[in-house]
């Protein structure tokens, strides 16, 4: 007869298991049953499931996701009625919360991308009327063929247009050796990216797994900078991984979008006049000598009809003061003190159609004491 502490460990098992292939319902009546059951009704159950074809042969992740995926469909199973909703987030352990951690901090954006609602779902529209995946999934392809354009961007998505909409702030990381990662992986997937967030001044991350054979990517368990255990906790009885999976979707949907836009042979053209803006980096801050580092990033404003313009194969049309300018001699200041004189040119779309035209002239006059 099995004691009480390890009938509560083989519930706590089978319940964790059930949660992404019953509904809230289902899963009640099962924790219900569960509880009910004499020891050694308990018992038979766990020796039928142990006995039965699942119980003896091994299953390989991708097998595992196959089978789940099947149960979910065949169980009608929604992100609103999913069991999943009463599956309280969940964290990973110091050591592997720590190794992401690192990878994420070894990278820096190179592009700020700002999207409102309707710009988002012109973006969306490009893959998902085209993507043979289950809805509510993204697809993983981009990561198997080696074509992800952007490795690292921060993401500002504007919803204050909807009902309790709020500005969404986040960045996703690839892992520069994520191709290599696959390779390895086998089928136990491939930790290739990850979901970045600002919480008050704490961090919150979110792992995303590609497993060779699975059309979608999938969410590992959560990580976290920063964080005092008391907010941990706090966050474990307000979060759901529901709601976590529906907001990695939500995001990984708008990343994946953006992808696909760079590599559209129209749409691409919407990203080719970005503004460059300086931003702080704290991280190079805090291994420098100076308190405040700032470097540039190429700064992305999406407009929704560029989008649907340049996707029917439109041509865009910029709006621009001129088409060819003159930018005057100037100095380059470096940091070690050298200074180095850029010659004058002349800079647009246009430009070449000066090549021919009589220079303008410039005279540098260099003030007394000055070098």
């Amino acid at each position: 007869m099995m004691d009480k502490s390890t009938r509560q460990e083989a519930t706590n098992m089978m319940l964790i298991a059930m949660r992404q292939v019953l509904t809230i319902q289902q899963y009640d009546a099962l924790a219900g049953h569960l509880e009910k059951i004499s020891d050694y009704e308990f018992e038979q159950l766990l020796a039928e499931m142990l006995s039965s074809e699942m119980g003896q042969k091994p299953v390989s992740p991708k097998e595992y996701t196959e089978l789940v995926e099947k149960a979910r469909k065949e169980n009608h199973i929604t992100s609103e009625n999913s069991a999943m909703n009463s599956l309280s987030i969940t964290y990973l352990d110091e050591v592997m919360n720590e190794e992401i951690w690192q990878d994420i901090c070894r990278s820096r954006p190179s592009d700020y991308i700002h999207l409102k609602t309707k710009d988002d779902e012109a973006l969306c529209d490009l893959w998902k009327r085209s993507s043979s995946v289950e809805p509510g999934r993204v697809p993983s392809d981009l990561f198997f063929t080696g074509n992800i354009p952007l490795h690292d961007c921060r993401i500002v998505v504007d919803e204050r247009d909807l009902p309790d909409g709020m500005i969404c702030q986040y960045r996703v990381v690839v892992f520069t050796d994520y191709r290599e990662r696959i390779k390895e992986s086998g089928e136990t997937g491939a930790l290739v990216a990850a979901i970045v967030m600002d919480v008050g001044k704490y961090t919150s991350f979110y792992p995303i797994i590609v497993q060779e054979g699975v059309d979608w990517i999938c969410l590992g368990k959560c990580g976290q900078h920063g964080m005092p255990s008391a907010l941990i906790k706090k966050y474990k009885q307000m979060v759901s991984m529901q709601d976590v999976a529906n907001m990695v979707y939500a995001y990984m949907a708008t990343w994946y979008g953006i992808q696909v836009a760079l590599l559209h042979p129209t749409v691409q053209e919407i990203f080719r006049h970005p503004r460059m803006e300086r931003v702080y980096d704290p991280e190079a801050a805090k291994k420098g000598k100076h308190k405040r580092i700032t470097r540039y990033v190429k700064k992305h404003v999406i407009n929704a009809d560029e989008v649907r313009r340049a996707a029917c194969g439109e041509n865009r049309q910029f709006n621009r003061h001129t088409l060819i300018w003159y930018v005057i001699g100037h100095w380059r200041h470096y940091a070690s003190g050298k200074k180095v004189f850029i010659q004058p040119y002349w800079k647009g779309a246009l430009r070449h159609l000066k090549v021919d035209v009589d220079g303008r002239e410039r005279e540098i006059v260099l003030r007394k004491g000055e070098e």
